[in-house]
């Protein structure tokens, strides 16, 4: 029975996690194909090693980007804790000097390179496993075909992040995207279970930075965590699911930390009872209302493909009889460029306004139930603008004041329901 188990930039981001996370492979022989992120904050400077790496790239001054290749070369060498990591580094990034992508994914390549060599694994290059086709898409069956003839062995490690493109150069994943090459790999080599260690003790019911008594939430399935990932959950990210449902491949999220303590199980199978809320998430959100000049369903149709080409799936919307209301995370940078282009047609009428928070609760639901949350919230003092429900979520929009509010709120409820 083999796994993929993936572990994230907090996992690795100094040599004391670098040896915890090796002790962790070691405990486990079925743990034989390692998927790992670049190091996190702390390794090279107080931000992420890939963010590092974008600004380093755009350095200008060719003394200036010497001295910093000099000083990741260096930081990985003492991370490997073998002088000769330092020339290979050193060398991958020159190498990588002119193509931002590639430059960008050699801090998982030097990562993956150290991890093999500590473990006495064979290091797997991505761009020999994972594959995009013509329109960025990953090519599952060419994914599938490379598996087959891989030869594990006594392990593998694979650099996440990127693949390869038609041409055979890097192309890069969203961020989070070493998620998803744990799913891609997992889905691929049809493994037992995949394994996302992370620096939480698995899902928790709510963002702990603003409910201090979140729990973990014991079982989800892949509907319900790519919701709360959309969300914000930071766990894992969102397009894991696809590569998982209906391939019999469950998904355990865990801390490296304390990796035999409390997990989150997330399969196919539907879990918890009927009304019974199991974890809340949020975003805030942009609320773009696109009043219909002309009658029709032709232009609300129109007006759905504009949007969703330009900003993709919203948080939330519903549509009236004359009226297309959109909530879109606000941190979309492309919400002007699609207000321009419905702008330019004269068929629509847009108005947009900021300041809202769309939440979504999940678990299982009745309309009754979601009628009663709202009547919690609103008593509380927390006005709720809108209640879209749904059969494994309900979803209400709120001022973006009263976010803490509400997650706070509905994460007590959480709570209570458990110990009722």
């Amino acid at each position: 029975m083999l796994k993929v188990s993936k572990f994230g930039g907090s996992s690795l981001a100094t040599l004391e996690r670098l040896n915890n996370v090796l002790r962790i492979v070691k405990e486990d022989k079925r743990r034989k194909i390692v998927v790992v992120s670049a190091p996190g904050k702390g390794f090279c400077s107080e931000e992420k090693t890939t963010d590092f790496l974008r600004k380093v790239f755009k350095i200008n001054d060719e003394k200036e980007k010497e001295q910093s290749l000099n000083f990741l070369a260096r930081k990985f060498a003492e991370y490997s804790e073998d002088e000769s990591i330092f020339a290979i580094a050193y060398n991958a990034f020159l190498a990588c000097v002119n193509n931002e992508q590639a430059f960008i994914s050699r801090g998982e390549y030097l990562t993956a390179l150290v991890v093999a060599k500590k473990l006495g694994f064979v290091f797997k290059d991505a761009l020999e496993l994972i594959f995009f086709d013509g329109n960025g898409e990953v090519d599952r069956t060419k994914c599938r075909a490379a598996a087959e003839k891989t030869d594990i062995g006594d392990g593998v490690v694979v650099p996440g992040f990127y693949g390869a493109d038609e041409q055979g150069k890097v192309r890069l994943f969203p961020r989070g995207g070493g998620d998803i090459t744990g799913a891609v790999l997992s889905e691929a080599f049809g493994v037992a279970m995949y394994e996302n260690f992370t620096d939480e003790e698995g899902v928790l019911s709510a963002d702990p930075r603003i409910f201090a008594k979140a729990k973990t939430v014991k079982k989800l399935n892949y509907r319900e965590i790519e919701t709360l990932s959309r969300f914000g959950a930071k766990v894992v990210c969102p397009s894991v699911a696809k590569y998982l449902v209906g391939k019999d491949i469950p998904l355990v999220v865990r801390s490296s930390f304390s990796p035999s303590s409390r997990f989150t199980l997330v399969s196919e199978a539907a879990c918890g009872g009927k009304d019974k809320p199991k974890a809340v998430a949020g975003k805030f959100a942009l609320k773009i209302s696109v009043k219909l000049k002309i009658g029709g369903l032709s232009n609300i149709f129109i007006a759905l493909s504009k949007l969703f080409t330009f900003l993709g799936d919203p948080l939330a919307l519903y549509l009236s009889t004359n009226d297309l209301v959109f909530y879109i995370d606000e941190d979309n940078s492309k919400i002007p460029e699609a207000i321009q282009a419905l702008r330019s047609s004269s068929d629509f009428f847009i108005t947009a306004e900021d300041g809202f928070f769309v939440l979504s609760l999940v678990g299982s639901f009745s309309q009754t139930f979601a009628r009663q949350i709202s009547y919690r919230l609103n008593s509380s003092g927390i006005k709720v603008y809108c209640v879209l429900p749904y059969s494994d979520k309900l979803i209400y929009i709120v001022k973006k004041s009263h976010s803490a509010k509400a997650i706070i709120n509905l994460a007590n409820f959480i709570n209570e329901a458990d110990r009722g």
